[in-house]
């Protein structure tokens, strides 16, 4: 049988879901006795739950001075720990919205086949440029079927995330996501974008978010300084394959 997840580690997934989502101002996360009302439990278990962050790099602790959340150095640090933290890519008051209509699916011959269209048809199409303390770091390049974004009112388009307004209008939920992360060279348009030179190295994450009936709902095509981005991704041992668990 499964052992159940220890609570200081049920805590520590919660915790950092917030930091990667910004949910904490300044920087700093609540003081312990605060945090131990809020989870009901022992000084001692939340002490256990904020050294697993520490661990991870996501905290730094300081006596009398509180814990506080570290910000890493590279403008596009992005720490991953569940499919939620997936829609937190980036902040909306940090990225530079370009445009955000329906083009000829003709213009992305690569992305046809994910969502059965003709190059006769349309696709929406986002691009993006998002930026950390005022300099770029990717170029961010999302697509969704037209039919999933004619109810999304027009001014809610860049100020927030695309996922969650596709869920939010279309009744569909994204249940997974696919992710694959390749090198490549900038073209001209991505190098005059992000303010390196044609030909220098980028980091292309390419993500398909699905629901559950396996229906695409959003395609995201990020061309990322390799300089200014850094992902991190925390994997957690299944439930079903506790160290110590016998077989049924």
């Amino acid at each position: 049988m499964a052992r159940p997840i220890p609570v200081h580690r049920s805590i520590a997934d919660e915790l950092r879901r917030r930091i990667v989502s910004n949910r904490y101002e300044n920087d700093e996360l609540p003081p312990e006795m605060q945090l131990m009302q809020e989870f009901d439990v022992s000084r001692h278990t939340i002490r256990i739950a904020l050294q697993h962050l520490v661990d991870d790099g996501l905290i730094a602790r300081q006596p009398g001075s509180g814990t506080r959340i570290i910000r890493q150095g590279r403008g596009g640090y992005w720490a991953i720990g569940s499919l939620d933290d997936l829609t937190g890519e980036f902040k909306v008051d940090q990225s530079l919205t370009l445009s955000a209509q329906l083009e000829p699916a003709r213009n992305f011959p690569a992305i046809l086949p994910l969502f059965g269209l003709k190059p006769t048809g349309k696709i929406f199409h986002i691009l993006r440029i998002l930026t950390a303390d005022g300099l770029p770091y990717a170029v961010s390049h999302l697509f969704a079927d037209q039919s999933l974004v004619k109810r999304i009112p027009p001014e809610e388009l860049g100020r927030t995330f695309l996922v969650e307004l596709v869920q939010r209008y279309s009744g569909l939920v994204a249940a997974r996501a696919r992710q694959a992360i390749s090198a490549a060279r900038a073209d001209p348009d991505t190098a005059r974008q992000l303010g390196i030179e044609e030909g220098s190295p980028v980091l292309v994450v390419k993500r398909t978010y699905f629901s559950a009936d396996n229906v695409p709902l959003v395609h995201a095509d990020l061309m990322c300084r390799s300089d200014r981005y850094e992902q991190v991704v925390t994997f957690l041992r299944n439930k079903r394959t506790q160290p110590g668990d016998e077989a049924d």
